[in-house]
């Protein structure tokens, strides 16, 4: 009950948002209780709902963690390996011309890293306008064999 009154009051918030409001209000989530049981047996503090309160603590009522790729040198993001395309596509998501990129995107699917479906949604999410359909080309003849799934994708979208 804890975590669904938890869920009501952040639905609340966020139909405030969607009304126009710049900050969130206060809403006081209050469970009026008639069971047969009295006094009421449960938790009724959200956090009771997880296996590991104490860690649950520590995720939820600090402030989030921060991964600013927009900070980090393109050379240090082709170091993370498996993060790296990710983190590579998100910094750059906003240029215009990303044939700059294409050099270390073909460098880090050759590394293996990724599965096609993982690539094919990266790259969808990453090149959705038309733009960047000569990218798609440039892509389809540099990539690897291995990524079978992906070339015929790319022919079937580019």
């Amino acid at each position: 009950m804890a975590w669904r009154l938890m869920r009501y009051s952040m639905a609340a918030m966020q139909k405030h948002l969607e009304a126009g409001h710049k900050e969130l209000p206060l809403v006081f989530p209050t469970l009026f209780y008639c069971g047969e049981q009295s006094p009421h047996p449960y938790s009724t503090h959200w956090l009771d709902c997880f296996e590991d309160r104490k860690l649950a603590e520590r995720i939820y009522t600090n402030p989030f963690k921060l991964a600013d790729v927009t900070t980090l040198d393109d050379g240090e993001i082709m170091q993370h390996k498996r993060m790296a395309l990710l983190e590579l596509l998100q910094k750059h998501i906003r240029r215009r011309d990303m044939t700059e990129l294409l050099d270390s995107i073909v460098k880090l699917l050759s590394y293996n890293y990724y599965t096609d479906n993982q690539v094919i949604t990266l790259l969808t999410i990453s090149f959705r306008e038309e733009t960047h359909k000569n990218l798609w080309n440039l892509l389809l003849t540099r990539v690897s064999h291995r990524h079978i799934k992906f070339q015929k994708w790319l022919k079937s979208n580019g």
